[in-house]
């Protein structure tokens, strides 16, 4: 899930036109519009703007998506554009080219804004808003395109229309003032123009920058989280003194009130429940989702608590939030937890309702609730699992004993990343069928590509990937619920064939474990898919 801070960065993103020359092409359309009758007008023209924003940005990421562009390629070219307009701002003479362009399209607009049907009732005020964003949008290019790129970047349609809305609004806001307050504060804009050469040179610099970082390959988004995982681990020494004192061990600094379980779709294998009824009880909350491999590999020692503590006053909850529409399926939920046993209380967050209340952002993550309703203790994805149930026997007051150890596991550094293959989170693919860099991904001819997988189209349909992990796994699923026989090859590093591996089955949307190895290694494994229909999601690695 994003994080909200993306939210919050776009809505001063849009607000930061205020301070750009941007407003001033279109100050006479939002005063005439706003001075005629009625108190609402000035509301309907903003709600105008908004609209035609959100509906043209919406439409754009939908073309884009059903394109076939992969997601490279759209960032690649979005951060392209933000150089090309970064150097307009910097170099005075694309910069005059560039106002005369805006310019006409302003006067142009103002004629047309006098015409009977923009300038009376409500209905013309929403029209006025929608044409004031046709004259605004090109003005507001460079940082409507660092906007656009977040949009292109969210992962799921609500966060596609939040951060739409949170630009929109943004940019909205000083608008809304102009129009309500008019002519008393617009001279403090039209100040500004004494300012707008160097404003345009600034901005022209930071865009170029933050256009050179990006085509360099550097995420920043990427950068913050580590940095944010790093102050993590540097404060668990505090954690460890301030639990040592409380008897839980990495506990919270701070114990909280657990936030609710709600917006739960169905349940499975027990009736509605809340955290509120289980007071008095110990409470553990797993998120997960059934085709994540961290989630099952977690399954052996949450099955264990299950069974050893349940009757000494233990309850799991475990909230299936879907990465993949299909695990929003009530039955492909019932599936997994019968093929994994999974027998305690399970939640269908299926609207992400209870992992927006927890502030949850991983597969799989722990959250430990006292007695009283405290989350106590939280732990993020696998590992640590003594503790954990160290914390769970300590909250219970139960004897001391054995508890499950972490297990040794073999994992190479480099090991191969989680790779998505769906147009929304599309990464690292080639074209090069015969230089497959290690974790790219090739596609032969017959695939067709969709939001959140790619689909087999003709019989034989050849996916590759170059890997270096032991074991492979891939999200699957088919078209039409009719099983697919699937055939993995593969061809260790220094190997000049393919060799036959193993022939799998995919007859429901799962995890399928495609390559076994006795130790971490380079290979590039070949799916061919025998018919057409076949779904692929996401490969894993362990």
């Amino acid at each position: 899930m994003i994080d909200t801070s993306h939210y919050f960065l776009s809505f001063f993103e849009g607000l930061a036109l205020a301070f750009s020359p941007c407003i001033l092409p279109i100050l006479p359309l939002i005063l005439s519009g706003a001075a005629a009758e009625g108190r609402l007008r000035p509301y309907a023209i903003i709600l105008g703007f908004i609209i035609f924003f959100t509906v043209f940005s919406l439409i754009s990421r939908s073309l884009l998506s059903h394109v076939g562009i992969p997601q490279d390629t759209l960032q690649m070219a979005s951060f392209t554009l933000l150089a090309v307009f970064g150097f307009i701002m910097l170099i005075p003479q694309l910069d005059t080219l560039f106002s005369k362009f805006t310019s006409g399209i302003a006067g142009k607009a103002q004629t047309l804004s006098t015409q009977s049907k923009f300038t009376s009732g409500l209905g013309g005020g929403l029209i006025l808003g929608g044409l004031i964003g046709i004259v605004w949008t090109p003005c507001a290019g460079p940082l409507m395109a660092a906007a656009l790129l977040q949009i292109i970047q969210s992962q799921t349609n609500f966060e596609t229309t939040m951060t739409i809305l949170a630009f929109a609004s943004g940019a909205a806001l000083p608008m809304l003032i102009i129009a309500i307050m008019g002519h008393q504060i617009t001279h403090h804009i039209r100040a500004l123009s004494a300012h707008t050469a160097t404003i345009k040179r600034i901005m022209g610099v930071i865009l170029i920058a933050f256009s050179v970082l990006g085509l360099s390959g550097i995420n920043l988004g990427e950068a913050y989280v580590n940095a944010k995982m790093k102050t993590l681990t540097q404060n668990n020494s505090m954690i460890e003194q301030v639990s040592a004192q409380t008897g839980i061990i990495n506990g919270l600094p701070t114990p909280y009130a657990a936030p609710p379980i709600e917006g739960i779709a169905a349940w499975v294998n027990s009736e509605p429940r809340t955290l509120e009824s289980l007071k008095g009880k110990v409470v553990l909350v797993d998120f997960w989702t059934y085709s994540c491999i961290n989630c099952i590999r977690t399954f052996p020692y949450l099955k264990s608590w299950y069974q050893k503590y349940h009757d000494q006053g233990f309850e799991i909850i475990g909230v299936h939030s879907p990465e993949f529409s299909f695990e929003k399926d009530l039955g492909n939920v019932q599936k997994a937890a019968q093929k994994y046993g999974l027998t305690y209380p399970i939640a269908l967050d299926n609207d992400f309702a209870t992992w927006k209340s927890f502030a949850n952002q991983y597969w799989p993550a722990h959250y430990l609730i006292n007695k009283e309703g405290q989350v106590v203790y939280v732990h993020y994805g696998e590992g640590n699992y003594d503790i954990t149930e160290k914390n769970i026997q300590y909250l219970l007051g139960v004897n001391q004993g054995i508890v499950d150890q972490n297990p040794m596991v073999n994992a190479s550094i480099n090991q191969s990343p989680e790779t998505y293959l769906g147009l929304e989170r599309a990464a690292r693919e080639t074209k090069d069928q015969n230089n497959i860099a290690l974790n790219e991904w090739y596609l032969s001819d017959g695939w067709s590509r969709h939001p959140q997988f790619i689909q087999s189209e003709v019989n034989n349909a050849e996916l590759q990937f170059h890997a270096l992990s032991s074991k492979m796994f891939l999200v699957l699923d088919t078209a039409d619920n009719k099983p697919i026989t699937v055939k993995i090859l593969i061809k260790r590093d220094g190997a000049k064939e393919f060799t036959e591996h193993k022939t799998i089955t995919v007859n429901q949307a799962s995890l399928y474990d495609l390559v076994e190895l006795d130790h971490a290694q380079n290979f590039t494994a070949k799916i061919i898919a025998s018919t057409s229909g076949l779904k692929a999601f996401a490969f894993t690695f362990g």
